[in-house]
């Protein structure tokens, strides 16, 4: 099972993101990257892909930056993954692509299928809201 970089930073800056829109109305790239330690040109090709599956909205301009199209409790992990991730799969299998060895004798796909839409599931479930939420609870906790 793999999830990219990408998404990991992807949920980080949107993250941020929400954070900073309470006190503001766009975050620019560099605010993001300077208070998340993304690289600024990884970070930018995140938010472009964020941006271009209708997550963010882009300002251009010295007073520029992005804010959320939609309501943090509406974009849910699977949001992010799809619209960052080149692949759907989760878990990666060949067996559709047709460059697996043992596609027709494999005994397991099945698995890996089944994995693949039980975590899409679990991403459907979590939204960025969920994560904001659960992760103030947390930091207060360990305040």
């Amino acid at each position: 099972m793999k999830i990219n970089t990408q998404t990991r930073y992807g949920l980080k800056a949107l993250v941020f993101i929400i954070g900073k829109l309470k006190e503001q109305d766009l975050v620019s790239t560099k605010e993001i990257s300077e208070n998340t330690t993304l690289p600024l040109r990884y970070l930018e090709q995140i938010l472009h892909k964020l941006k271009n599956s209708d997550i963010l909205k882009g300002y251009r301009g010295s007073k520029g930056g992005y804010k959320l199209l939609r309501d943090a409790a509406e974009i849910t992990i699977l949001d992010v993954f799809t619209a960052i991730e080149e692949e759907e799969q989760i878990i990666k299998c060949d067996y559709n692509k047709k460059k697996c060895i043992m596609r027709d004798s494999c005994t397991v796909r099945f698995v890996w299928a089944e994995m693949n839409e039980n975590l899409k599931e679990s991403m459907k479930k979590i939204s960025l809201q969920d994560i904001v939420d659960k992760g103030d609870a947390f930091v207060n906790a360990n305040s």
